[in-house]
């Protein structure tokens, strides 16, 4: 009986280690993401970035916010954090890290096997950590431009 518990309590606190070691893991990522544009404020140079601002600042209460030729989940979410490009890229990091480790945790419940399991992980963590994808969070752009100018 008293190695049941002990196995129990060594399992709790490998889980426990795991975590911290993924907390660690996506604080230095954030880090070095949002990090190195956080003085410059994040200068816009897209055009579509501009204009998603200047939707934004007509607000959603008037026709031209809703019915315009923009989507308008990003002018909203901007509108909602007063138009600070540095929470809007603060955000957009965080849901593409809360993305990656939920499809984590995914892959590593679905599959059976620790090898199988483990280049699958891999194989959906390499990608994710890459500058090329993960710098896209660092403008403000529709999920459109991002992804057609990743695939490019």
């Amino acid at each position: 009986m008293p190695a049941l518990f002990a196995r129990v309590r060594s399992s709790r606190h490998a889980v426990l280690v795991g975590v911290w070691i993924a907390a660690a893991l996506t604080t230095l990522f954030v880090v070095r993401v949002v990090g190195a544009g956080w003085r410059s404020g994040y200068p816009i140079f897209f055009l579509e970035s501009s204009s998603y601002l200047h939707v934004a600042g007509l607000g959603p209460f008037r026709s031209s916010f809703w019915f315009g030729d923009r989507p308008v989940v990003t002018p909203l979410v901007l509108w909602v954090l007063a138009r600070n490009v540095r929470l809007i890229v603060l955000t957009q990091v965080v849901v593409y890290v809360g993305a990656c480790w939920f499809l984590v945790f995914v892959v590593w419940r679905s599959v059976s096997t620790w090898i199988a399991r483990t280049l699958a992980v891999v194989g959906v963590a390499g990608p994710a950590v890459q500058p090329r994808f993960a710098l896209w969070h660092t403008h403000v752009l529709s999920e459109s431009l991002a992804c057609r100018s990743v695939s490019r």
